[in-house]
């Protein structure tokens, strides 16, 4: 009863651990959707395409992404809204640009065969989930101006305060939510 599943990735940048990712998911029953932040500035390079040979391909930049802030959701979404538009897919996962499998298509299919219908979420233990949390409880309203590199000791600083005077205060930007 195997139906194809729908890979959906989020990336900064074009990466050997990106190319790695990309072959080892492409099979003829996944679709790979791969969201490149709008902040990369390099067009996807040409033999990306040729990494994926059995898989639909479906590569787009729609949001800049930046670490901390809303745009991650937001390219979550671009990429739900792609996969929807060829859906509908038997499962749907999303992905980091880091990520790689642990099995072989072949097995990770026969897993969800198994498990039809149900639902895998893995938050972590509990003090990761704890850790989370208190990533984005708090602003983060220097992190556009450090990007990804982080080498600006100014804005550096200025996070580092800001992230400190909020924890001292005990904001919580998600108590509304």
């Amino acid at each position: 009863m195997t139906q194809k599943h729908a890979c959906m990735i989020i990336a900064h940048e074009y990466t050997p651990v990106l190319e790695t990712l990309l072959r080892l998911l492409d099979d003829p029953l996944n679709d790979i959707f791969l969201h490149i932040s709008r902040l990369t500035k390099e067009p996807l390079p040409d033999h990306y395409r040729e990494l994926v040979k059995h898989s639909g391909f479906y590569p787009f930049s729609e949001v800049k992404v930046r670490w901390g802030g809303g745009s991650i959701f937001r390219a979550e979404h671009a990429l739900v809204r792609q996969a929807l538009k060829r859906g509908p897919y038997r499962y749907y996962h999303m992905l980091s640009a880091q990520d790689l499998p642990l099995k072989n298509n072949r097995r990770i299919h026969e897993f969800f065969d198994a498990h039809q219908g149900k639902e895998f979420v893995q938050l972590g233990t509990e003090q990761y989930q704890k850790d989370i949390v208190s990533r984005y409880q708090v602003y983060h309203f220097f992190e556009p101006k450090l990007g990804r590199t982080r080498d600006h000791p100014f804005w550096n600083k200025a996070e580092t305060y800001s992230l400190a005077i909020q924890r001292r205060l005990h904001i919580d930007r998600t108590k509304n939510c």
